[in-house]
């Protein structure tokens, strides 16, 4: 099974896109939701994270109030780095897992969106990266119209370094500067390249492995 991973700054449209090779079929992860589902009450994960950050990060059920979490650590880089540190290695397992599960199945294919992909290395379970890219202007309209104050888009902005054209790690750029058509339209060409990627790795998932 081909395994890739889809990543991209705040605001890039990385949702939207995932959204889209959905509905053309293909399995997604996410990675934050994978993330969520291992803050459930009672778990050694939660126990770690109060420990590091104090009992007003465990929500009133026992998990972990991630609004709480999230303003102990932005714009904080040693908190962030403790809070990767915890986080990362459960959340890596679960998802090679998931992925494994989704190849046990007999799935050609499957993506994995997550947008620290990059912070991983990207994993070696992860054989094609595509990477969501848009202006910073663009980016930021985007997080406003999603709800964000002016001040909370620009941390937002400015807490994930940016990712150059040239990153080592990244198989694929995917621009998305323009309207919902156009991207429509990119994402379809994807698609065909995917699934050419797929077949040319024969099932196994190994290129990058």
């Amino acid at each position: 099974m081909l395994r890739v991973g889809l990543t991209g700054g705040p605001g890039a449209g990385k949702s939207t896109v995932a959204g889209l090779l959905a509905g053309a079929g293909f399995p997604v992860i996410d990675a934050d939701r994978a993330a969520h589902d291992l803050y459930r009450p009672g778990s050694s994960l939660v126990r770690d994270l109060v420990r590091a950050f104090g009992e007003a990060v465990r929500d009133p059920a026992g998990g972990v109030d991630r609004r709480a979490l999230g303003a102990r650590v932005f714009g904080n880089p040693d908190a962030l780095r403790v809070l990767n540190g915890i986080v990362h290695p459960p959340l890596l397992a679960e998802l090679r897992s998931r992925l494994d599960a989704l190849e046990a199945r007999g799935e050609a294919a499957a993506v994995l969106e997550a947008a620290l992909l990059l912070q991983w290395g990207p994993p070696d379970f992860i054989d094609f990266v595509i990477c969501v890219t848009a202006p910073r202007e663009v980016r930021r309209r985007r997080l406003r119209t999603a709800g964000l104050t002016e001040g909370d888009a620009d941390r937002r902005l400015d807490s994930v370094a940016g990712i150059p054209a040239s990153h080592p790690a990244v198989d694929r750029f995917l621009g998305n500067d323009g309207d919902l058509e156009t991207l429509r339209r990119r994402v379809t060409e994807l698609v065909t390249a995917i699934r050419q990627r797929a077949r040319g790795a024969g099932g196994t998932g190994s290129e990058r492995r």
